[in-house]
């Protein structure tokens, strides 16, 4: 796809992203690639987002406008229903004391601050999906999807979800799943023509090697950041890797970055296998600056799950200039190549143990500054803007 020069800012077109997940209150982390991509967009158009927060807590109804960025961001907040199922969640919208006037109200301060936008721009189909629809039909404003969800299955799970997601999906103009792998998910269930595959953005200017030394107490370091998910990532075959490794070296620590409903167990886990706070550290969350720091002075990166349909992480690993060791689950082996690290079987211990174990003795092959380069071509935000961009434009100007 061709590259299209930055607009002046008095002809930018007008994006709304509606968001199912997105940076809130109670969960900062929460969709952070989708802000990401809206940063990204806000380079070549005048970008709002709208995100209903359904929360855990019953707090009162509240709509938070906010300017992050240079993006007006508006989030509301219906309280009590987050831990319920989509479906819940889309009636709850429709019912929940008034709730649906009340978005109707959030949308009409969108359209104040920002004007009628001439592109709605979806991030995962379900729930904001229903909203993206009603812009179709009332307002005749087009939209498009960015799709993320690991697994896309999780919407196909009755046939109430089955008939909305294959109703959103027909009645959008493009669909941006952001691997092959998930593209051929979505198409498995809905077979179309009009995909276009666009990665999650990486921040290549935090995310950089920067030459420190790579060692803690003079051992070497690797490193794995996650929401501590276990059944999805793994963790638990990578600390019995370790408890493994230990057996026959001790020049390494392990650095395990993230929180999760899983963490306790997996500490209980690290203490029964005499590895925790000896070869294992669990630091709980991290800023991304934090982040970035660990990473550029780790030796290597670890994903060991079973399913991803991204992995920013690993992304910017490499753009810290750390060489990956990752499952073939799906995403990585479209991105990860011989010259950035190891791919290696799913659920496969040994070759988990065989390939830290080269890891640690190689991974000084691997150059930092020709990862990050690599990484910035493919992953940077002026890359991913435009491929967005010239999207919205084809489409727009028809």
């Amino acid at each position: 796809m061709h590259g299209i020069d930055n607009p002046p800012v008095s002809h930018r077109k007008k994006v709304l992203f509606l968001a199912s997940w997105f940076p809130n209150k109670e969960d900062r982390y929460s969709g952070i690639f989708i802000k990401r991509h809206a940063q990204a967009v806000s380079k070549y158009c005048a970008v709002s987002v709208l995100y209903i927060h359904f929360t855990k807590n019953n707090i009162p109804k509240e709509i938070d406008i906010h300017i992050e960025d240079g993006i007006t961001i508006i989030r509301i907040y219906i309280g009590g229903i987050g831990q319920k199922s989509i479906i819940l969640k889309i009636l709850s919208f429709i019912f929940w004391k008034n709730g649906i006037f009340f978005v109707l109200k959030g949308l009409k301060k969108v359209f104040k601050c920002t004007g009628t936008p001439d592109i709605v721009h979806l991030n995962v189909i379900l729930p904001a999906g229903m909203l993206a629809l009603f812009l179709k039909y009332f307002f005749q404003i087009p939209y498009v999807i960015t799709e993320h969800t690991n697994p896309f299955s999780i919407f196909l799970s009755n046939p109430i979800k089955r008939f909305l997601s294959k109703l959103i999906l027909k009645n959008s103009k493009h669909i941006m799943p952001v691997s092959i792998f998930l593209q051929n998910s979505i198409n498995s269930f809905y077979r179309t023509y009009k995909y276009s595959v666009i990665p999650n953005v990486v921040n290549t200017d935090l995310f950089t090697p920067k030459g420190e030394i790579r060692k803690i107490n003079d051992k070497k370091v690797m490193l794995h950041v996650s929401r501590l998910n276990d059944q999805l990532k793994n963790i638990s075959g990578i600390l019995d890797a370790v408890w493994l490794l230990s057996k026959g070296r001790d020049d390494f620590v392990l650095i395990i970055i993230g929180d999760g409903n899983d963490r306790e167990r997996l500490e209980l886990k690290a203490n029964q296998l005499e590895i925790n706070r000896k070869f294992v550290f669990f630091l709980g969350n991290k800023t991304d600056e934090e982040l970035a720091c660990y990473m550029r002075n780790s030796n290597f990166f670890i994903l060991n799950s079973r399913e991803e349909t991204f992995c920013v992480v690993c992304i910017e690993a490499l753009s810290s200039g750390i060489p990956i060791i990752a499952t073939k689950c799906g995403a990585p082996e479209e991105y990860i190549t011989s010259q950035m690290g190891l791919l290696i079987p799913v659920d496969d211990s040994v070759a988990l143990v065989d390939s830290l174990n080269y890891m640690l003795d190689n991974y000084q092959k691997y150059s930092p500054d020709e990862l990050h380069n690599t990484i910035k071509i493919k992953f940077g935000s002026d890359f991913v803007g435009n491929q967005y961009y010239s999207i919205y434009l084809s489409i727009i100007e028809k």
